[in-house]
């Protein structure tokens, strides 16, 4: 029998700056991830998430405005007024390359609101889940509370570039279906992780292979 997730398209494109920049809010990360498996009410949305049902009317809003979720169907309980039943419209939402341009240092680019709302709340989420002991920084992994913090380069071919880019694909996709298969699961022993992930060609100059190679497989 075909699930709710299995029958979405594979990906929906954003090419406006603003359904971007607004979509990478953590919170609309969290419902779009919380809607994946099947529809939900905002009520049952908001039992899930753990927040106040009235918290994500505007959220909903927009993301229902600018197309990552959708009305599917309505519930009526006991007579009262029905109840909205939303969807995501697509498996991943993937940005429009188009809008990647680098402008000028004075412009707003798309690239910059990315590395702002990735890397730099990456940065922040990191310090302030240390602070608060949800991060053991004194944990290897692999543990549950230790962070995996890794910056290295390395010289590889086009074809070597291409293969892990499509295995990095395949650990996001697998992630993305534990998250689904654990909604069944006690939500008492299942905890919030972040994923951050970068892989580029690098402008820094490296004239030979990197030495100590192990050193920068160590965790922070």
């Amino acid at each position: 029998m075909t699930s709710w997730y299995d029958a979405l398209p594979e990906q929906r494109v954003i090419s406006d700056l603003e359904a971007m920049r607004g979509y990478l809010d953590p919170l609309r990360q969290r419902i779009v991830q919380a809607l994946a498996p099947a529809p939900l009410t905002i009520q049952e949305l908001a039992q899930h998430l753990g927040v106040p049902f009235t918290r994500l009317y505007y959220h909903m809003n927009f993301l229902e405005k600018y197309g990552f979720i959708h009305q599917v169907d309505s519930r009526s309980y006991g007579g009262a007024v029905e109840q909205k039943v939303y969807h995501i419209t697509a498996k991943s939402f993937l940005l429009d390359r188009r809008l990647l341009a680098v402008l000028r240092d004075d412009e707003d680019d798309a690239l910059e609101v990315v590395l702002q709302t990735s890397l730099d709340e990456t940065r922040a989420d990191i310090r302030a889940s240390a602070r608060q002991g949800i991060i053991d920084l004194s944990q290897p992994v692999p543990h549950p509370k230790a962070a995996l913090l890794i910056r290295g380069f390395f010289r590889l071919s086009p074809q070597q570039a291409a293969m892990l880019q499509e295995r990095m694909k395949a650990l996001i996709h697998d992630m993305a279906n534990m998250e689904n298969q654990g909604k069944q699961q006690n939500q008492e022993d299942r905890a919030f992780y972040g994923f951050t992930l970068a892989f580029y060609p690098s402008a820094q100059m490296i004239s030979g292979p990197v030495e100590d190679a192990d050193a920068s497989d160590q965790p922070a």
